[in-house]
């Protein structure tokens, strides 16, 4: 499974997973640092499923300015279980 990191782009917080695969490009937008570091925790350690995986943890939102990178956001569910 990838790892997912954390990065800044035009101040706003998003996960990206390396390695990065072409045609399975997708970002995680997170409120803030802390929570993006959250979720990659809670994916590395299955306490939530990776977002290559189809499932309930995370929404999709739109597509980034290239329109093939999609943009997810973490469901509430995923929310409550960060707590």
């Amino acid at each position: 499974m990838r790892e997912l990191k954390s990065t800044r782009i035009e101040g706003k917080t998003y996960l990206f997973p390396i390695p990065v695969i072409k045609d399975r490009k997708y970002l995680i937008f997170c409120p803030n640092s802390l929570v993006a570091e959250k979720i990659a925790e809670a994916v590395r350690t299955k306490k939530i499923s990776h977002p290559d995986l189809i499932s309930e943890y995370f929404v999709f939102l739109t597509y980034h300015t290239d329109q093939q990178t999609k943009i997810f956001v973490p469901s509430p569910e995923t929310m409550s279980l960060l707590t």
